[in-house]
């Protein structure tokens, strides 16, 4: 880069900051001027020791036609008002100069450039003068940290060890290097004895499928493993490294650590890595304004994989919890569409009051909710339809916590239906008039007059209806 010169500026014409107000009147013929400064090379913190200061510029210090003018400090004026102290030898507060390259472009380690004016604030001891750079300085940095891919999937016992990306880790998608760490549930599958077998698996980098789309080998390259093959550690430290070579395979013991699941943590800017084995319950509930915080409204974990849906009236706030009468490890909101066992806000309030069905993932630790204006009934015994295109639409009794319906039905099937769309329905779930479940089988139906209520939410189980004669 050129050397930027400083403008020369006589303190009897335009000077800046008076340091103390004084009688002494200043010499008349005094001049200030020949601070120069050029960059240095790139400042990589990733191998820069841990040091106080670093050097960002050659400085040739500011002289004065005056003796007297022998007070000098320098500064650094970045593009977004920072203001920083650099010495006479160009050195500034290395952990400082890292804090603002991170705040600026964040902790990526790549090339990063930074730009300011030097000034200088020349005195006497009671007049000053500043004197103010027309041009900028580069100052180009990497920040400390370990490459972190945008994505990451497991490779191994749960999905056959197939190149796929079946089991995606999630940071809550974000920038990696805001929040480093991923998670991701995996179920625990059996062995050819019928029993739940360890859990073998590795971890591996959104690169490996850009190798894979160009024709390359998918296992030819680095991988997140461990340093010891199959060791039964539930937390360590990550090996990031050749396949095979350095990054070798994780195991979760299985019979040391009964569990449906196991839940994979890794912290990629500390690189360590947590198992957690989970066996997730079959409820869990909500809580809120709209119960008096006195009722609860049940999820239910129709697959076992941790996933809870369940339906219910709304109105005001609210949150979650494990337990149907305590509130042991309940879980409150942690920003949108978030909840954890935090101790903080009560999940904000819908948009307007309703019926609502609640959906919970605790992988992602993520909630939901969808508002549901009507449900109907649809199929062949409606009217006759034959070609599914006619829906009756039922009431909502919010006293019973139920949806109603009375009419006359043709023999024939029909199912229930949300918002007139099948993105929700229920039908039979096991050939019974008691239990329904979602894309569940058609209900048959004879000719009559019927009454029909649905209990949409998961009330001690999946859904249920009943359908009575007139």
């Amino acid at each position: 880069m050129a050397v930027a010169a400083l403008a020369l500026t006589s303190c009897n014409e335009d000077f800046g900051d008076w340091l103390s107000q004084s009688t002494n009147e200043a010499p008349t013929a005094v001049t200030i001027g020949g601070l120069t400064f050029s960059p240095v090379g790139t400042i990589d913190y990733r191998t820069l020791e841990d040091v106080d200061l670093v050097k960002v510029a050659n400085v040739t210090p500011v002289s004065a036609s005056s003796e007297d003018y022998n007070k000098v400090t320098y500064h650094l004026l970045f593009d977004d008002g920072t203001q920083m102290d650099i010495d006479a030898d160009g050195n500034v507060d290395a952990k400082a100069l890292e804090a603002l390259v991170v705040k600026m472009f964040g902790r990526e380690p790549v090339e990063r450039t930074l730009q300011a004016k030097m000034e200088a604030i020349v005195s006497n001891g009671s007049m000053a003068t500043r004197v103010t750079s027309d041009q900028v300085l580069n100052i180009v940095c990497i920040p400390d940290a370990p490459v972190i891919e945008s994505e990451y999937y497991y490779i191994g016992s749960s999905n056959g060890w197939a190149a796929s990306k079946d089991y995606p880790l999630s940071n809550g998608g974000v920038d990696p290097y805001e929040n480093p760490v991923f998670s991701v549930v995996v179920p625990i599958t059996n062995g050819d004895d019928g029993n739940p077998a360890d859990n073998w698996f590795k971890i591996v980098g959104k690169s490996a499928f850009d190798r894979l789309d160009a024709g390359g080998d998918f296992w030819d390259g680095d991988f997140v493993g461990y340093a010891e093959n199959g060791a039964n550690d539930l937390t360590g430290k990550i090996t990031i490294g050749y396949n095979d070579q350095e990054a070798f395979a994780f195991k979760f013991d299985v019979a040391a650590n009964p569990a449906k699941y196991v839940r994979i943590t890794i912290n990629f800017m500390e690189e360590t890595f947590t198992l957690e084995p989970i066996s997730f319950a079959d409820f869990i509930y909500e809580i809120g304004n709209s119960t008096g915080w006195s009722g609860v409204e049940p999820l239910y974990n129709f697959e076992g994989n941790g996933k809870y849906r369940g339906f219910g009236y709304l109105e005001g706030e609210f949150k979650f919890r494990p337990n149907e009468n305590d509130w042991n490890g309940d879980w409150e909101f942690d920003g949108e569409g978030k909840i954890a066992d935090n101790g903080g806000a009560n999940c904000p309030a819908p948009a307007e009051p309703g019926y609502y069905m609640i959906d919970v993932d605790l992988n992602a630790m993520t909630y939901a909710i969808s508002k549901i204006d009507v449900i109907t009934l649809i199929g062949s015994a409606i009217n006759g339809d034959t070609s599914w295109g006619t829906d009756y639409e039922m009431t909502y009794n919010r006293d019973l916590d139920q949806w109603e319906w009375e009419g006359e039905l043709t023999s024939g099937e029909f199912k229930f239906r949300a918002n007139r769309g099948w993105a929700v329905n229920w039908g039979y779930a096991d050939g019974t008039t008691a239990y329904l479940k979602h894309d569940g089988g058609n209900i048959p139906a004879t000719a009559g007059n019927y009454k029909i209520t649905l209990k949409a939410k998961c009330d001690g189980g999946p859904a249920t209806f009943t359908i009575t004669p007139l």
